[in-house]
């Protein structure tokens, strides 16, 4: 962060200090906003500060977050406010949670630039996701790969200028960024899937039958062997399972399939719930069972709007705000502290 920079590092550190510990006044609550929403123009805001300064306001936020998010008796700050672009999250979550997603948010980019990777001779990335979480990974042409454990994926630290080609293992959640100009092709064992602009499952688990849903927008899929004319489209609410006994694609709707219902974005929005209530409406939206063996969890209260949201990406920012892990196994969901 530069002098020039809406505020000098050491203005940060007091700024931030006195807001966590309830001190700012309306004017510097405001100063802070205006800092949170420079996000956008500066890739990172708080580069100035030393490796030390990170780690301690990382300390003292974390600390602060376990010692006052009371059980519904918590009286927080004012929340920062961030001021939502035309296709950025917008959510909201009251007092050090506000103030968690602000600066963990910032870790989360970092770690998704530094994540450990072995390079081919081509220069290529490959991320495995060992963790018993879905985890999100952003790629350079603004795509977004949600890999679920045991999964992995392979792909150049930067796309060609005609087309943009990744191998895969495991099952993963695509959200493709929309580029007529170069087509988003997956290599999924079997099956090869061609995207321009859309959000899908692939599923390429060794010894269970390969499958490609579509969420939104429209995809084509074939068999390696086979040319592009051979392809099956596939629209919204359609699958196709490559039969390997057979070697060949079949096609159907998925109505009954509830693999993808997670990955259906939806609205929801919470005034102060106790989070006992909150994971009951996430748990009959989504048709999933999110339970937690720390019961004291489920008296935290949450003031938060879901915007446009899958439940991996609800269960992210809950992570971060709450400073929770969680766990999933198909349709179960552990949250631990």
């Amino acid at each position: 962060m530069t002098k020039k920079s809406l505020l000098h590092e050491d203005a940060l550190q007091k700024l931030v200090k006195k807001y966590l510990n309830d001190e700012c006044s309306p004017q510097e609550i405001e100063t802070l906003n205006n800092w949170y929403n420079s996000f956008d123009k500066h890739q990172d805001p708080i580069e100035g500060l030393t490796a030390e300064q990170v780690q301690q306001l990382k300390e003292r936020l974390m600390s602060r977050i376990r010692k006052n998010i009371a059980v519904g008796s918590y009286s927080a700050p004012a929340p920062l406010r961030r001021n939502p672009g035309p296709a950025k999250l917008v959510y909201l979550i009251t007092g050090i949670a506000a103030m968690a997603l602000l600066v963990m948010g910032i870790f989360l980019s970092r770690n998704e630039q530094t994540i450990p990777a072995l390079k081919s001779a081509s220069a290529n990335m490959v991320i495995s996701n060992t963790s018993k979480s879905i985890r999100r990974v952003a790629l350079e042409d603004g795509s977004i790969v949600w890999l679920n454990p045991d999964s992995k994926i392979e792909y150049p630290e930067k796309f060609t200028a005609a087309s943009r080609e990744l191998r895969m293992q495991g099952e993963a959640f695509f959200e493709v960024e929309p580029d007529l100009k170069r087509p988003f092709i997956i290599y999924s064992n079997d099956m090869v899937t061609r995207v321009w602009g859309t959000s899908f499952l692939v599923r390429a688990t060794e010894g269970i039958a390969g499958e490609v849903s579509v969420v939104t927008g429209k995809v084509s899929v074939r068999l390696n062997q086979q040319d592009d004319n051979s392809a099956i489209m596939l629209m919204p609410d359609e699958k196709v399972t490559f039969i390997k006994a057979a070697n060949v694609l079949k096609k159907e709707g998925e109505a009954k399939n509830s693999a993808v219902r997670i990955w259906q974005k939806t609205t929801l929005s919470f005034d102060n719930i106790p989070l006992r209530e909150v994971l009951s409406t996430l748990n009959k939206k989504f048709g999933v069972d999110i339970s937690t063996e720390d019961k004291a969890l489920l008296s935290y209260s949450l003031k938060a709007d879901f915007t446009d949201q899958s439940l991996p990406a609800i269960l992210e920012m809950l992570e971060k705000s709450l400073d929770l892990k969680y766990e999933i196994n198909e349709r179960k969901i552990i949250l631990n502290d």
